[in-house]
This record gives C-alpha cells, sequence and structure tokens, in this order.
C-alpha cells in the first residue's frame, strides 16, 4: 500500500506515510481511509519524503473537490506535508494555494521536525497559520 495511515491517539494526530509511486488513486483511498477512521478533523503530518508522485493539476483539483465534500461542515485538521523532492513541494504549494478558503492550516515542510513542530504549534494555537 502507497500511503499507510496511523493514528497517534496520545497525540491526537494522523501520521501518515507514502512509499513508492502514489497516483490519483492512492490519494483517494487515503482520503476515505481518513473518513472511515473519523480524523478529517484531526491534524495531519504526511510524510512523502523519497516518493515519486504520479498526479497532474487537473488531479489536485479533483482531490481538492473530493477532500471539501468528505469535510462536509467539519472544520479540516491543519495538515503538514513533509517532502525532499521540489516537484512535490511545488505541487503541494499548488495544492494548498487551491484550498486555502477550505484548509489555511496547509504548509509544506523539508524536514519532519519542523512540520510536527508547526503542527503542534497548530493544535495548542489554532489559529496561528504563518508558514515557517
Amino acid at each position: 500500500m502507497p500511503i499507510i495511515l496511523h493514528f497517534d491517539e496520545v497525540s491526537g494526530c494522523v501520521c501518515s506515510t507514502a512509499h513508492g509511486i502514489v497516483a490519483v488513486d492512492e490519494i483517494e483511498a487515503h482520503v476515505r481511509a481518513k473518513v472511515a477512521a473519523n480524523v478529517l478533523s484531526k491534524p495531519e503530518i504526511f510524510d512523502a519524503r523519497d516518493v515519486t508522485l504520479d498526479l497532474s493539476t487537473r488531479d489536485l483539483q479533483h482531490i481538492a473537490t473530493l477532500t471539501r465534500e468528505a469535510t462536509g461542515s467539519q472544520k479540516p485538521g491543519p495538515i503538514a506535508i513533509v517532502t525532499n523532492s521540489a516537484f512535490i513541494e511545488c505541487l503541494a504549494r499548488a495544492y494548498a494555494a487551491m484550498t486555502v478558503k477550505q484548509n489555511p492550516a496547509f504548509r509544506v515542510f523539508n524536514a519532519l521536525a519542523d512540520a510536527k513542530a508547526w503542527v503542534e504549534k497548530q493544535t495548542t494555537n489554532p489559529r496561528t497559520t504563518s508558514s515557517p
């Protein structure tokens, strides 16, 4: 499975890790898994280091629509994407721009420790959405 989702009950955070080649089908399955686990409003750290994405801008729009519909009236939790790829960083920033009204607490990081610190700050002070 290209994306593994784990909910840490102690921290209240979703920890997702992607592996290999990730396409729109895997992202859709990830969103459905978050719905099934009832964690869409929980903070998430999505580790996308050393992953190859097979996504287009159209796929990003589809994912944004799917997520918006899945979230419904819930407020989505803060999401921190961790990547070491300039391509994935650009796609993630494009997605963030598409969904800023839906979820302004969406950031991209190059270091896992920075992502964890930002998510922790978001959960203790949810009004803070500043970039690192």
